[in-house]
């Protein structure tokens, strides 16, 4: 993804936040993240978008890696409020502004806990090597 096409998704997604559309907002975020993982500017407001829809536990989770990584400040603050209350409280603000670059030159990936695609995929590889080995001692054991 182009620095370009990133920010003006980001624009959207603040836009959808604002309007109270909270999944199509955490959706855009999360393309801009594929595109450029470990970006707070992008990390804050997925963790906003999701204890907006009730998941707070993945919330958590990124404003965990925003302490820890980056000190944020907002992302403690979040996460005591979300601890607090369970919620996320009344929070319509806009977005911080988007810097593409800053932060992932410095960081190192981050493997997004907070992502369920890959994890079918993982199973089935595991699974298919699993599966690949058993075959091959089978084999080896019994056909030889």
């Amino acid at each position: 993804m182009k620095p370009k096409d990133a920010t003006f998704k980001f624009k959207l997604a603040d836009e959808s936040y604002r309007a109270g559309r909270f999944a199509e907002a955490l959706s855009l975020l999360e393309e801009i993240d594929r595109g450029f993982p470990g970006n707070r500017n992008v990390m804050f407001p997925r963790a906003r978008c999701l204890a907006k829809l009730d998941r707070t536990d993945e919330a958590l989770v990124l404003c965990n890696l925003l302490s820890e990584l980056y000190d944020h400040g907002k992302a403690r603050e979040f996460k005591a409020r979300i601890m607090g209350t369970g919620a996320a409280g009344e929070d319509n603000g806009a977005f911080e502004t988007l810097q593409l670059g800053q932060d992932f030159a410095d960081t190192p990936v981050i493997l997004n806990a907070t992502r369920r695609d890959g994890a079918w995929t993982t199973v089935a590889v595991v699974t298919l090597i699993v599966a690949s080995v058993i075959l091959a001692g089978y084999v080896v054991l019994f056909r030889s």
